[in-house]
Parts: structure tokens; sequence; C-alpha cells
């Protein structure tokens, strides 16, 4: 009798265990909704380290947008406290990319894109947040010390957002960023909030709609730059406009397209006609082509035209973002044969 008793009262234990780890489950499911299934959207779409990820609600754009940041550390202890649990860490990287903005034969905008760099765990990124545009692009798993054997470090890829090196949102607004070896970021402004250069692009994508808005957006705030090699954008939208926007001596400069096309590499292009600097054989490269046609290239030819202007031994991605449909072809180069096709919806 009395170890009848004994079982029954450890079934009764067991299913008082059971009903709490349950309730536990559930109750941190309901608190970390958007976190867990964010993590759990991750998919490896090759058999090389190439990703995609579904960033399930906000990023907490708006809280870094109204606080802003001093130099990248600031923008890691954001990052660390807001999203990715403190085991985030920035590991820098030059880009010794290329972008130019053209035209196919059917009338769509395009912006055509290499990313460089020595060192890149690249993942298609998706998002559609409440206080922001839909966008897709592509990010950097790396630069946040990404890891896939490491459960902790996989956290990072919470704070991936703000690694986006190129993207297009919902009404065809488009952006892709290169390092240039001179620019001061913007005067310090006291009246303005400071954002880090790198964090640029997403605020693009996310919160403007054209060309004119963006370099509006971009006007409110101070641009902190802090490495050797800072930052310039390119910009473009479905309406078929474009620009790149550099720093130069504190001040926002604003290069605007001129004709059917526009390119940018790795050098400063304001008050450069002459088109002197570091990548310049890119540039002519690419505008040779483009002058022959008049800025009008499928966006086939223009993904192959990219590919054969990459930085020898630090190619990473080439990617055509159709302005116009809101889409991306892209190729990765450690999985060249194979070609991605993705949309805003």
């Amino acid at each position: 009798m009395r170890e009848k008793n004994s079982l029954i009262k450890l079934k009764i234990a067991l299913i008082i265990l059971f009903g709490i780890i349950s309730l536990g489950c559930i109750i941190l499911y309901i608190f970390f909704y958007n976190e867990i299934n964010t993590l759990m959207s991750i998919r490896k779409i090759s058999s090389k380290l190439v990703y995609k990820i579904t960033y399930h609600g906000d990023y907490a754009l708006d809280k870094y947008l109204n606080t802003g940041a001093e130099s990248w550390d600031e923008v890691l202890n954001f990052l660390n406290e807001s999203l990715c649990r403190g085991v985030g860490k920035y590991v820098y990287g030059e880009s010794r990319c290329s972008s130019f903005f053209a035209k196919t034969p059917d009338g769509d905008y395009i912006l055509a894109r290499n990313l460089d760099t020595l060192e890149a765990i690249p993942s298609i990124i998706k998002t559609n947040t409440s206080t922001g545009y839909k966008t897709i692009g592509v990010t950097n798993f790396a630069r946040g010390g990404w890891n896939e054997n490491n459960p902790v470090l996989k956290l990072t890829a919470l704070s991936s957002p703000y690694y986006t090196l190129d993207g297009v949102n919902e009404y065809g607004l488009a952006v892709a960023s290169s390092s240039v070896p001179t620019g001061s970021g913007s005067k310090a402004d006291e009246r303005k909030i400071s954002i880090h250069d790198i964090t640029v692009n997403r605020v693009i994508i996310d919160k403007a709609r054209n060309v004119e808005e963006a370099i509006s957006l971009l006007s409110k705030f101070n641009i902190k730059m802090e490495k050797t090699y800072p930052t310039h954008y390119m910009i473009a939208d479905a309406e078929g406009n474009c620009a790149v926007i550099e720093y130069i001596d504190g001040n926002m400069k604003v290069i605007e397209k001129t004709g059917n096309y526009q390119i940018a590499t790795n050098f400063i292009l304001y008050n450069n006609k002459k088109l002197i600097g570091y990548s310049s054989g890119r540039y002519m490269a690419f505008d040779k082509v483009l002058s022959q046609t008049n800025g009008i290239i499928s966006a086939e030819a223009a993904l192959e035209l990219l590919e054969k202007n990459v930085v020898p031994g630090e190619a990473q991605w080439s990617v055509v973002y159709n302005l116009s449909k809101k889409t991306m072809t892209i190729k990765f180069h450690n999985d060249i044969e194979n070609t991605y096709y993705y949309s805003v919806d």
C-alpha cells in the first residue's frame, strides 16, 4: 500500500514538475517570441557559409535614433543591451566595393554592387517592422562575431540589421556603401544626434522612400566615422534618381547623377573630375560598358559585369537590385555556380 502511495506521489510530483517546466517554456516563448522566431528563421542556403534570416519584430532602431552613438563602442553597447544579450562584438573590415546605377531595356532602374572585403559571412536579411519599411538586403554576420558552432554567439544575429551593407525597401529605395581613403564624417552639431557610419544603410532603407528623403534624413544627424577608411553611400530609387553621399572636411556632399548612369568605387567623387584614386580601374571598366549602351543594361549583363570586376581574393557577393520590381538577384563568390532571387514581398 505504501509503495502504491509513493508511486502516486511520484507521478503527481512529475506531473507538477512537467507543468512548471511547460509553463516556464510558454512564458519564455511569449516574452521572447520575436527573438526566438528570428533565430529559428536562420537557414543555410548553400553548402558554403551563406545564410538567410527573417527578422521578426522590432530591432530598436527608433531607440537608437533617439539616443545615438558617438563611437562604435557606444553602438556596440547599445546592441548588447538592446538586442544580443551582451555577447556581441564588432569585427572591423574595410569594404573595397563598387556599385553602379543603370536602367534595363525594359525600363526598370537597377542598383548593382560588388561587396569585396577580407572577412564576411553573408546572409540575406528580410525585415518588416511596425516602425520602418519592409526591406531585403545583405548583412555580414562576421561583423558581429557570429559562429555557427557556438550557440551563444548565434545570438549576435539579433543585431544583424545594423550590419546591413546593401539593400532595398518596399518603395524601391536602395543603398550600397563602400570605403574611401578619406573622409571625416559630419561636423559635430550639438543640436543633432550622432549615428555611426556603418549603421547608415539600415537607417536609410528603413526610413526613406526616395533619394530626396534619404538626403534630408541624413542631414538631421551627425555621421561619425572612426576608421582609416570611412564610408560613402550610393542611394537610388524607383523614380530614377541616384546620388552618392560623401563627407568632406566634415560637410555632407551630394554628388547627383548627371547622365543615365552613375558609378562609385573606392575613391572620393566630389571635386575629382579626373577620377583619380584607388580603384579607378574598376570605375573605368564599368564606365566603358555603360557609356557604350547609354546606361542601358540587363540585370543579367549587370551581374556579369560585376563578376568581371571584383577585387581578387576579396570578392564576397555580387548583387543587382531591381528598384522598380523591388527584387534582388545575387551571387555569392564562395558559391559562384548558383544564382539566388528574392523579393521584398
